[in-house]
């Protein structure tokens, strides 16, 4: 359903991260619908230190500055 709304949003991830992995744009997906780190881990069966773990290394990849609000630039694509 996620893909059906928002039709592009996982091509602009592509461009500016071409080598994003599918969890990773799960985790973007995830983020985007502004999804709590502690409801995602229930999703993914993670643990929510896990979550901020791979936000942590997905701003890394994205060459976000720490003020830079990672739902923000995930809203804007």
């Amino acid at each position: 359903n996620f893909e059906k709304i928002y039709t592009t949003f996982g091509q602009s991830l592509q461009k500016i991260i071409p080598d994003i992995t599918a969890n990773e744009l799960k985790l973007c997906a995830f983020l985007r619908l502004n999804i709590s780190s502690k409801e995602i881990s229930l999703l993914l069966n993670i643990t929510p230190e896990s979550v901020n773990k791979a936000r942590y290394r997905l701003r890394k990849k994205m060459e976000l500055n720490s003020n830079e609000d990672l739902f923000i630039f995930l809203s804007n694509l």
